[in-house]
């Protein structure tokens, strides 16, 4: 062996970002979304006709931090049914199967609507860590679900925010900020049309490309520096 050969550096080469996403992510998300399947059919079963279960966040577009089981569901009602009456009913049939937990409100301030909170802790064997259901009681009118929009975007988006929630996890302001500047530019891509209303896109990338200088960043500092999005 050379001299040169044997004092050659050799630097060891970091993992791509696609990797670091899969690092990051929730192992436990199919056992995960098939718990949801299974409790969104136990409820549908007590609900009225023409009431939806959705599953909702970060289990829905696949960027479910590890540690992180929770389980979103939203009950949304049809308008007959969703008076403050007829909620307050539907909440005690479905409270043997997740109970209840407070009254919230939903809607944007000076329009808000009657909802209620349920919410069951349990676990699981093969899961590690515990596992919460939230479940919405709520009208159907003003109910997006930006999830279903979000699980749409590249690969190379969802990793990014994935690795950079996962960066921030240790501190809520700018775990917080992560968060609010990827919902800032799903809300502002849908009032610009990027999707229809089944989640299929009929935008075009330069949409989608002006979305991401106006609210994201290909680094974390240029996201946290984000001005307050306005949307």
């Amino acid at each position: 062996m050379s001299d040169q050969e044997k004092f050659t550096p050799k630097f060891e080469q970091k993992p791509d970002l696609h990797t670091l996403a899969e690092q990051a992510r929730n192992p436990y998300q199919e056992q995960l979304r098939e718990i949801a399947d299974e409790y969104s059919e136990k409820l549908r079963a007590l609900l009225p006709e023409g009431s939806i279960v959705d599953l909702g966040g970060s289990l829905l577009s696949n960027t479910a931090l590890k540690g992180h089981n929770d389980i979103d569901l939203r009950i949304l009602l049809p308008e007959e049914y969703a008076t403050e009456e007829k909620i307050r009913e539907i909440s005690n049939a479905i409270n043997a199967i997740v109970p209840f937990q407070k009254v919230r409100p939903v809607g944007s301030p000076g329009n808000e609507k009657f909802a209620v909170m349920h919410q069951l802790e349990f676990e699981k064997e093969k899961i590690e860590g515990g596992i919460e259901i939230e479940t919405s009681v709520r009208p159907t009118e003003g109910y997006v679900g930006f999830a279903k929009f979000q699980s749409t975007f590249p690969q190379e988006l969802l990793d990014e925010y994935v690795v950079f929630k996962d960066q921030t996890k240790e501190d809520k302001k700018r775990y917080k900020k992560v968060k609010e500047q990827f919902y800032a530019m799903t809300r502002w891509l849908y009032s610009q049309g990027y999707w229809d209303e089944t989640g299929k896109i009929v935008g075009t990338p330069e949409i989608l490309q002006e979305a991401q200088k106006t609210f994201w960043g290909d680094k974390l500092e240029q996201i946290i520096s984000k001005s307050q999005p306005e949307i």
